[in-house]
């Protein structure tokens, strides 16, 4: 190579310096970052411009649904609940309505509705779980913890503890749904939910008497006395007197549940006479 093939010079290309190689120019550090920077600019933007483009398009569509977390509502009932469509472009679904839809449900406590690329709807629900029946209109009713109705009872397969002793009016619209409220109430339904606790007791009750503050178990011979603290420990304890008491064949006239720390069990004189509640020291918790 000559001497003088290289020559250095200044060329106006954007303001900036360039040399020359044999004639070629060349591009100095400077202006290879600006390049390297457009095309990265470039790479970018073609990116949106396919997301963007993906986001109106079905080519990349829900083909398949997962739900967890349900016991009672079938799949089926909650993917048409969301109001998601299998064929639908997964990045224009309405995941915060398709959950909002699932909570307006009776049924369900909580829910949310996610996607999960490339092609799958993911419904998670938290179900609201009834723990006891209620009349109303003469119609027998599954009730939840909170208070809310959640359908009619099922009486050839479900079995839930009646709360009774209540005079519950059913209200100018659907029963399913309605959420019920009251002091005696309250304390039956907290009853409930803390028994879940000792499932072994919760299997053995019968009903509740709301409006007296107790609950029967043992084929409504024996009955439990409860205080507005009833809580889980509490059911463990009845439960410990129970399973100790009963296989003896001690008949348990009254179990009183209703003080911290003590459990105060009353047996009957006559072997076999049901607790009516005459004959206990308890009453209205």
């Amino acid at each position: 190579m000559k001497a003088d093939a290289f020559r250095p010079g200044r060329l106006a290309v954007d303001g900036r310096a360039r040399q020359e190689r044999d004639g070629v120019p060349v591009v100095n550090r400077k202006g290879r970052a600006v390049i390297a920077s457009a095309a990265g600019a470039l790479a970018v933007a073609t990116a949106v411009f396919v997301f963007v483009g993906a986001l109106n398009s079905k080519s990349v569509s829900v083909r398949h649904f997962e739900v967890t977390g349900n016991a009672y509502m079938t799949d089926e009932e909650a993917v048409e609940l969301t109001g998601i469509e299998a064929g639908a472009g997964i990045f224009s679904l309405d995941l915060g309505g398709a959950g909002r839809a699932l909570r307006n449900d009776s049924r369900v406590l909580n829910a949310s509705v996610g996607r999960r690329f490339p092609d799958k709807v993911v419904i998670e629900i938290e179900e609201r779980r009834a723990v006891g029946s209620i009349i109303v209109d003469d119609k027998l009713y599954k009730i939840a913890g909170d208070g809310v109705i959640t359908g009619e009872l099922a009486s050839e397969y479900e079995d839930l503890p009646l709360i009774c002793g209540l005079a519950v009016k059913p209200g100018d619209g659907d029963v399913v749904g309605t959420r019920i409220t009251g002091r005696e109430l309250g304390n039956a339904l907290d009853v409930l939910v803390a028994l879940r606790a000792a499932p072994g007791l919760y299997t053995e009750v019968d009903y509740v008497r709301a409006d007296e503050g107790w609950f029967a178990v043992a084929g409504g011979n024996t009955k439990v006395v409860y205080g507005p603290g009833f809580d889980a420990r509490a059911a463990e304890r009845v439960w410990r007197v129970y399973r100790i008491l009963e296989p003896g064949g001690r008949f348990i006239n009254t179990i009183d549940a209703r003080f911290d720390g003590d459990i105060i069990v009353r047996e009957s004189v006559a072997a076999g006479a049901p607790a009516d509640g005459g004959d206990t020291d308890g009453g209205e918790g």
